[in-house]
This record gives C-alpha cells, structure tokens and sequence, in this order.
C-alpha cells in the first residue's frame, strides 16, 4: 500500500514495500504542451525565466498543467493567452503520452492553429516571458539535435513532429 512521502503544489511523493523492496513514485500534475503554429507553418517558441532550473533561462514550446475541470481546447487556449497573448480558433489533438513507472504524469500534446490576439494575465508574472519566436520545422530539428531543445516533452514533441511531417502523417 502506497503511503504519501510527500505533498506539495505540483507533485506527491509516495513510498510503497513490494517484495521487501522500498519503492517510490512521484505523481505529477498532468501537463499541456502545445504545438503554436502561424499562418506560414512556423512553430512558436518562447524564451522564459525558470528560476527552480539549471539554466535559468530556455527556449521552449508553451506548455503548462492540465486543469481537470477544462477541456483540451480550454486549456491550450488559456496557457496560450497567459504565456504569448494568442489564443487558437483550432486545436488538434496530437499525442497523449502516460507514464506509469517511477514518474506517474498525463502528458498532453496538442497542434494549434488560426492564431488570434487575446491575452490573459500570467500568473507567474508578466516579466517570466522574455521573448517569443517562431522557427521553421527545419530550423527546430537543428536546434533539438544540438541539444538547445532536448530538455523533456519539447525535444521529445519536435523529433515527433518532424517524423510525422516526413512520413505525411501530419501536413503543416
């Protein structure tokens, strides 16, 4: 029987014998990580302050957690208002990823399209956005294969995104 370790914000810790082996498993907050694309099929990136990480600073995809009590739609459009000030008249679900071993998270990944201004506050301040850019699919492998994207569900999302464009499984 699983016995909570640890309960915070966005994860929990638990300890579990199996076997008269300790085990343990941290749960964390289901998450959104969305693929921003314009009207000339580039990928939106922004550059954002992540104090609790080494480097301070990186270039990522918008993403955030998944809000139970809201749809994909809802939660793509909210995390795209409150991090670059658009919000998506399309949204295509893309991939679902569930991992179930030591790290228990719903990972969300969604295309979204027909960009329209509407912002909303950020609640992690309006300063942790730096910058935001958009880049070819090209441009995107070249910079996940040199390691400035591999950092988690970006690197995983792009590499995917690129084989899928290639084989003709997604048209941009």
């Amino acid at each position: 029987m699983e016995k909570i370790a640890y309960q915070g914000q966005f994860i929990r810790v638990t300890e579990e014998i199996i076997a008269d082996n300790m085990y343990e498993r941290a749960y964390l907050k289901s998450s959104v990580t969305i693929l921003a694309l314009t009207e000339d099929h580039r990928i939106l990136f922004i550059k954002e302050k992540r104090p609790h990480e080494k480097p301070t600073e990186r270039w990522k995809l918008v993403t955030g957690f998944y809000e139970d009590g809201q749809n994909l739609m809802q939660n793509v459009n909210r995390e795209l208002q409150e991090e670059i000030g658009k919000k998506a008249l399309s949204v295509t679900p893309y991939l679902t990823i569930h991992s179930s071993g030591t790290l228990v998270q719903t990972q969300y990944l969604a295309l979204a399209r027909d960009l329209i201004d509407s912002k909303l506050p950020n609640p992690d301040g309006e300063d942790t956005i730096l910058a935001i850019q958009s880049l070819s699919l090209e441009e995107t492998l070249a910079r996940t294969l040199s390691g400035e994207f591999s950092r988690g569900m970006t690197g995983y999302a792009l590499l995917r995104l690129y084989y899928d464009v290639q084989n003709g499984n997604i048209i941009l």
